[in-house]
């Protein structure tokens, strides 16, 4: 995941494909980094979602396809 702009204090939010009511898989602590990776994750389509420091957000389907 990469962030083009936005506050640092970045937290990168990945869950399941609903970005609403979506579960949360994994979380990042807050940090400095435009670039994140999420490990382990099997195939299939997941939401992720950023959040900068001061509260603005963005996010995007993505597919995960097997090496």
């Amino acid at each position: 995941v990469a962030v083009k702009s936005g506050d640092p204090g970045f937290t990168y939010t990945l869950m399941t494909n609903d970005p609403v009511k979506g579960e949360v898989l994994m979380k990042s602590e807050p940090t400095r980094k435009k670039n994140y990776v999420f490990r382990d994750v099997k195939p299939g389509k997941y939401f992720v979602r950023i959040e900068d420091a001061t509260g603005n957000q963005a996010g995007k389907t993505v597919l995960v396809n097997e090496n």
